[in-house]
């Protein structure tokens, strides 16, 4: 039998990989894209025209959020000089969002913020939506849920007037996020992803469905209907493995063995972490090959292997240690 209240612990503490993945999602990070464009623009072999939208292609796209800010920055400096209202506002958005990925939590928000004026000033209800996002997505990571939830809802009506349905769709799956992990309520939860998935399918918008299954699995597994999450977590990561999108699934991976090793299943824990790192390892992912290192180490502590609990938390320091 699950203990849920034990369950609700381990997913708050968690919540932030994969509410920090909805805002990767918005920001569509590419390293191959970022490389090519960084060497476009070290070569200084483009029109002076191009320079602000090369520059927010650039932070965009580069998933290192020190490299993302430093072309965030140059942005902001020049769009300022150009007068550009648009490169302003995106200069402040990926400026806010780089800063969030380094844990840089409250100036995050200031540059949020400062988005949020400029696209108030232009009237810029489409952006004004994207930054409310944001907002709220950081207000979770401080555990500040009033505010989290207040500015998830103001996204949501604002690109609901707006009819767009896709960004609509992200911010009530963002709100469901938040009931489901930071909340531990997955019935509430699981009203917001039957608006989202619904939007998701109409759209045809192959990652928003394979998040929604994916966190319908979760909502499931912290009400105990484990059959239930499995299901949805394995077309999750299906969908997502034909996406080439690795991310998620580690971390969905890890979810499932914190569920089993709640249920004192052990061996089906173990499978799942170890997926987790076999997955992460092979596409170098450094962040979730840390966690899943980390995961590996608890699960031997609690079985009192502390030699293997050593040996695994060392390992997790070395790479996140190679990723801070």
């Amino acid at each position: 039998m699950v203990n849920n209240n034990s369950l609700k612990r381990l997913f708050q503490k968690n919540a932030y990989l994969l509410m920090g993945f909805f805002c990767m999602w918005l920001n569509a990070q590419d390293q191959a894209k970022a490389d090519s464009l960084e060497l476009i623009y070290n070569s200084g072999q483009f029109a002076e025209k191009d320079r602000l939208q090369l520059l927010y292609q650039l932070a965009v796209n580069n998933p290192d959020p020190n490299k993302s800010l430093q072309f965030a920055n140059e942005l902001l400096r020049r769009a300022k000089i150009a007068d550009s209202a648009s490169r302003i506002i995106g200069a402040y958005m990926e400026q806010g969002s780089a800063l969030r990925l380094k844990g840089d939590l409250s100036r995050a928000l200031e540059s949020f913020f400062e988005g949020v004026k400029v696209a108030n000033e232009e009237e810029s209800k489409s952006d004004l939506g994207l930054l409310y996002i944001n907002i709220g997505t950081v207000y979770a990571a401080m555990d500040d849920h009033r505010n989290a939830i207040l500015n998830y809802n103001k996204a949501s009506v604002i690109h609901k007037e707006g009819n767009d349905l896709k960004q609509y769709a992200i911010a009530r799956e963002n709100l469901g996020d938040l009931y489901n992990l930071n909340l531990g309520k997955p019935d509430s939860a699981l009203i917001y992803f039957k608006q989202s998935g619904d939007i998701f399918r109409s759209l045809n918008d192959k990652r928003g469905i394979a998040s929604n299954l994916g966190n319908v699995g979760l909502a499931y597994a912290l009400k105990g209907e484990n059959d239930i999450a499995e299901k949805n977590i394995g077309l999750a990561t299906e969908m997502f493995e034909e996406l080439g999108n690795y991310y998620p699934i580690c971390v969905y991976l890890t979810y499932m063995s914190d569920i089993y090793a709640e249920q004192g299943q052990w061996e089906t824990a173990f499978s799942y972490a170890h997926r987790s790192l076999g997955l992460a390892m092979q596409h170098n992912l450094k962040e979730q090959i840390s966690d899943a290192y980390l995961k590996l180490s608890e699960l031997y502590e609690k079985r009192g292997n502390t030699a293997e609990a050593l040996k695994y938390y060392q390992n997790h320091i070395t790479y996140r240690d190679s990723v801070s």
